[in-house]
């Protein structure tokens, strides 16, 4: 049973190796290379089509512009997977995902490197007509039955997108605290280790490559079914974030064969 109905995995090009990922505070994390070439592999776990709506570094793959849930994004069928291995050109060529210096990657070489070193994928399950209703002799009404359950958050959109933090003591009014760093202090952190540090990767346009596509027709719900973020970095960095990325991966599973072969084992001394 799968935890999301959609996955999504940086392959290093040109072998199309997995990178590991690592996972940190609630966060997952892959570590790049500079001047290595990538792509995305999404695969569907459910039994229904997807829309797969993708940005890298807070920019659609699609047309480039700030990521929009509602914006375009990939047609998934079931139980499929496919390949996204840059930003589209057109619909028979992309620029290829390449990772480089923060400076040279796409948003920021656009004016919008604000949100670089995250990959994002919003999944939605396609609409269906699941049922006809009686209404009179000889008609018949469909409707649409939404697989979302209503949402459970209260209040008004004022209400909820005007929190704040304040401290305050009883029966005074609520102020906000300042607090002030001295130069000294900051060289102090962050020869502790105690800064996070600043992002050094992000994703170039690379060179044009064949992927064509073509369009189709999809009915998508007002809410995704799962919204999924990956981050990377350099593997310096994501070290000083302190993410074991030297740590040796998991031991696999115990195997309820381990005696079992596919092929029969030759005798000692057999010629070949």
């Amino acid at each position: 049973m799968y935890k999301y109905p959609v996955a999504v995995e940086v392959e290093e090009l040109p072998v199309g190796v997995p990178l590991r990922e690592y996972p940190h505070a609630g966060k997952r994390y892959v570590a790049g290379c500079m001047g290595v070439s990538y792509q995305l592999r999404l695969k569907n776990h459910s039994h229904r089509r997807l829309l797969a709506v993708c940005t890298v570094d807070g920019l659609s793959v699609m047309d480039g512009q700030p990521g929009d849930m509602q914006g375009s994004g990939y047609v998934i069928p079931a139980c499929g997977s496919l390949v996204i291995p840059g930003w589209r050109l057109s619909q028979n060529r992309v620029a290829q995902f390449v990772f480089q210096d923060k400076a040279q990657s796409y948003a920021v070489q656009t004016s919008r490197g604000a949100d670089v070193g995250v990959i994002g994928v919003a999944a939605f399950f396609e609409e269906t007509i699941r049922a006809l209703t009686w209404v009179s002799s000889w008609s018949w009404r469909p409707y649409t039955v939404s697989p979302y359950p209503p949402s459970s958050v209260t209040g008004t959109s004022d209400s909820l997108t005007n929190l704040c933090c304040t401290t305050s003591s009883p029966g005074t009014e609520p102020s906000t605290s300042i607090y002030t760093v001295t130069a000294q202090q900051m060289a102090d952190a962050e020869a502790a280790g105690m800064l996070t540090p600043t992002q050094t990767l992000g994703t170039g346009f690379g060179p044009s490559v064949d992927h064509r596509v073509t369009d189709t027709s999809f009915r998508r719900p007002s809410a995704p079914a799962a919204v999924l973020t990956l981050y990377y970095d350099t593997r310096d960095n994501l070290r000083a974030r302190g993410i074991l990325v030297d740590a040796p991966a998991a031991e696999s599973a115990p195997r309820a064969f381990p005696a079992d072969r596919q092929y029969c084992a030759p005798p000692a001394g057999w010629p070949g």
